[in-house]
């Protein structure tokens, strides 16, 4: 047994001896928490490296170093590359309401952290703030989006503000989440909300006017591309740049065979414009993310509506797992989505599903692929990408602002993608109930939201602890701390009895 195979065993084993002992005392409204009780500490630790373990199973050792490298950088970096243990351990217990919140659903970002708000231009041409990551989009419960958003707010703001700072930014957000969904009952204003330059306020409408300045198509192309040396006033991709790399011939015959499927899945407006799909160059696209740091992808160049190299079309087609919301649900909760005609039990379509239900005008290119015996998502590498620079955050006045924003545009996409979107995969209203259940409680509602992100804010800060301390620069996740792979081989046989 190789060594971080050793290493999730091993914790794996103290985390069950954990989960077996005397009750767990946690923070106020977040149930049992994993690896907790007598030996509290050591347990929680195994239990974070284990789990830290398994995200890195499938990384080569460079890959996984760099991964370590930027989840050391602080709390949040942490909490970003960690959603396993999140839903981990909000599936051994969700956190304690005295509202009637349980059981509403709808589609969910999964992963609604306060980095993954971004700006991008819609299919209209729009220059928009909203949600941008959807690999950990599934139907749940909307409180987790709630929780995780909140969460990294916390973890973002205490770093540079008092916590009564910190509490004023979550009840806001939450306020505005609640107050949005009451202003979309009865109508499908949620159908055409969104936030733009003319409409954002707090900074992020400077923000936005200046993304809509300074960036285009043409120069994401040129940012990524050079002339070709072997055809004349052809671009291809800029392999001298550390984020991209080489594919092989064959690796690059499958992409194209496999796109030539994705093109029936795309908008009906590109279907059948096989000359808008041609293949111009394909390249590794690399260093990517954080949460998915590794895992495979590519940037697919294609022509695009004319022969002019500066209106090519870049795709980003990615890898897709199983997603870590999935750990929170139940087997049948799982099947509604993947089972379902639209997903097929393919992630990919799962993500793009995803995409297409909780934003609107979404993109055109969304689609899936599949290859390699694995399914990957399709969208374009949209040319107004970009992300809101949080140490603009200066005062509790801005932050409490932007938290007002993402308060909104989570509800938004929440109230949008119900029975609005697919009655077979959310067969109801959800602005409908969810306002109904919290009519007359908003401040409840905050607080409880607050209780429960501090008090997971200060689970994270003491796990990145743990982390750190197992993980540490000089960690090699090629020895895996050493761990004696004698006593690991009789771990997994007791494992495999205990059948855990």
């Amino acid at each position: 047994m190789t060594g971080i195979a050793s290493a999730i065993v091993v914790a794996l084993v103290c985390v069950v001896a954990a989960q077996q002992t005397a009750k767990i005392a946690v923070p106020a409204g977040l149930g049992k928490r994993n690896g907790a009780g007598r030996g509290e500490n050591d347990g929680r630790k195994a239990f974070v490296t284990s789990m830290v373990a398994l995200d890195l199973e499938n990384l080569d050792a460079q890959t996984r170093e760099e991964k370590l490298a930027l989840m050391r950088a602080d709390a949040f970096a942490f909490f970003r590359g960690t959603a396993r243990i999140f839903y981990n351990d909000l599936h051994t217990e969700m956190p304690a309401s005295a509202l009637r919140l349980e059981n509403i659903t709808t589609w969910l970002s999964g992963d609604a952290h306060v980095e993954n708000y971004g700006a991008f231009d819609n299919s209209d041409g729009t220059v928009v703030y909203d949600l941008n990551d959807f690999d950990e989009a599934f139907v749940a419960d909307f409180r987790f989006d709630l929780w995780r958003a909140t969460t990294s707010i916390v973890l973002t703001c205490k770093a540079t503000n008092d916590d009564d700072d910190c509490e004023g930014a979550v009840k806001s957000f939450s306020t505005a989440y609640a107050e949005q969904l009451e202003r979309f009952v009865g109508n499908d204003d949620e159908l055409s909300f969104e936030i733009t330059r003319e409409s954002a306020y707090g900074r992020l409408d400077d923000f936005l006017a200046d993304v809509e300045k300074s960036k285009s198509r043409k120069k994401m192309i040129k940012k990524w591309t050079r002339h070709s040396e072997e055809e004349k006033g052809t671009r291809v991709f800029d392999l001298r740049l550390d984020k991209l790399g080489a594919v092989s011939s064959s690796t690059a015959g499958v992409i194209r065979d496999a796109l030539v499927n994705y093109q029936k899945g795309v908008a009906p407006a590109l279907r059948n414009q096989t000359s808008f799909f041609k293949v111009k160059d394909i390249a590794q696209r690399l260093k990517a993310g954080l949460g998915s740091y590794g895992t495979a992808r590519y940037y697919v160049l294609v022509e695009g509506p004319s022969m002019d190299p500066y209106d090519d079309i870049i795709l980003d087609v990615k890898i897709e797992r199983a997603p870590h919301t999935a750990l929170a649900l139940g087997d049948a909760q799982r099947a509604v989505v993947m089972s379902s005609k639209q997903v097929g039990n393919k992630e990919g379509a799962r993500v793009a599903l995803g995409n297409r239900a909780l934003l609107n005008h979404a993109d055109l290119f969304l689609g899936n692929a599949s290859f390699h015996g694995a399914s990957y998502s399709v969208r374009q590498r949209n040319p107004f990408k970009d992300t809101f620079d949080l140490s603009e955050l200066t005062s509790a006045k801005r932050l409490r602002k932007l938290s007002e924003q993402w308060g909104q545009l989570l509800a938004a996409a929440h109230a949008r993608s119900d029975d609005d979107f697919d009655p077979s995969l959310v067969p109801h209203s959800f602005e409908t109930m969810a306002s109904l259940a919290l009519r007359g409680h908003h401040a409840e509602f905050a607080d409880e939201i607050w209780q429960t992100a501090n008090a997971y804010a200060s689970q994270v800060a003491t796990d990145f602890s743990y982390f750190v301390s197992a993980f540490p620069p000089s960690f090699m996740p090629s020895e895996a701390n050493k761990w004696n792979t004698k006593i690991a081989a009789h771990v997994a046989e007791a494992l495999e009895e205990k059948n855990v």
